[in-house]
C-alpha cells in the first residue's frame, strides 16, 4: 500500500488541490482547512445542508478555488475578477463563530475577502458572507484522541483509497467517480480490497503514524459535482446500497 495523492482544502468546503508533498502540522497538515466561511449569524457555511445543528449549505462554494501562492492566495471563481489577500494578514478583532457544537475563536480576513464572497455566494443563497481564520493560539480538539483541528468536520485527516473509488464507480455502473468528492486528505492505492482502509488500526506515513479512530460519518458532500456545484445521488444511492 503506498500513498498514490496528498490533497490540501485551504478553505472549508472550497475546492481543493493536489500537493506532491505536505508537512503536517498541530492541526494537520499545514495549509490545510485554515479558513471558514460564515454566515451572518456566524455559522459556518459549507456545500451541504444538514438536519444537524447549524449547518447551512451553499454547494456552489465548490466552485471557489483558493490558490496558495507563497504568502498570498488568490481565490478564482466563475464570473468573479481574481481576490489576492496576504494569508499572514488579518482583522484585529478577535470573535466567536461556530462549527458543529464548537464556538471557535476567529479573525475576519479583510472586509474586501468578505465582500467578495458574499458578492458571489449571494447569488445562490442571498445573505452576508465572511471569510474567517482562527486565532493561533486557540485549541479546537478533535472529536475523539487528543489531535487538533482547524475547520475539519471531525479529524484532521481523512483516508481513502483508490480501490474504494473504483467499486463504488463499479456498482454505480456509469462515469468514474471522481476522487474530489470524497474531499480525502490522504489517497492510497494498493489496498487488498475495497474499503480496506478501514480495518487500518494504524498507519504509518514517513515519519509521521497516524492512527484510525473512526470512520467518517455518511456525508452528502459525494451527492455534489464539484465540476458545477449539481446535486448528483447517484453515489450516495449507490453507498447505501452496499455501505
Amino acid at each position: 500500500v503506498k500513498v498514490s495523492g496528498i490533497r490540501r482544502y485551504p478553505i472549508k468546503s472550497c475546492s481543493g488541490h493536489e500537493v506532491q508533498a505536505a508537512v503536517v502540522g498541530r492541526r494537520g497538515v499545514v495549509g490545510d482547512h485554515d479558513y471558514l466561511v460564515i454566515n451572518e449569524a456566524n455559522v459556518f457555511v459549507t456545500q451541504r445542508n444538514s438536519k444537524k445543528r447549524g449547518s447551512f449549505g451553499v454547494p456552489s462554494m465548490c466552485l471557489v478555488h483558493p490558490c496558495p501562492d507563497g504568502e498570498e492566495m488568490m481565490l478564482k471563481a466563475p464570473g468573479m475578477k481574481d481576490m489576492w489577500f496576504p494569508r499572514r494578514a488579518y482583522e484585529d478583532t478577535v470573535f466567536e463563530a461556530q462549527i458543529w457544537d464548537d464556538m471557535c475563536q476567529v479573525q475576519e480576513v479583510s472586509r474586501a475577502v468578505s465582500v467578495w464572497f458574499t458578492a458571489f455566494l449571494a447569488e445562490e443563497r442571498p445573505g452576508r458572507y465572511r471569510l474567517v481564520r482562527m486565532v493561533d493560539d486557540f485549541v479546537r480538539q478533535a472529536k475523539a484522541g487528543s489531535a487538533e483541528v482547524g475547520f475539519h468536520d471531525s479529524y484532521p485527516f481523512l483516508i481513502a483509497s483508490e480501490e474504494s473509488r473504483t467499486e463504488l464507480t463499479r456498482r454505480m455502473k456509469g462515469a468514474p467517480v471522481p476522487m474530489d468528492r470524497m474531499r480525502p486528505t490522504i489517497i492510497l492505492s494498493g489496498c487488498t480490497r475495497p474499503h480496506e482502509e478501514d480495518t487500518f488500526g494504524r498507519i504509518r506515513i514517513g515519519t509521521v503514524d497516524f492512527q484510525n479512530l473512526e470512520t467518517c460519518d455518511r456525508c452528502p458532500m459525494p451527492g455534489i459535482d464539484q465540476a458545477t456545484g449539481r446535486k448528483d445521488g447517484r453515489p450516495l444511492k449507490a453507498l447505501a446500497r452496499y455501505r
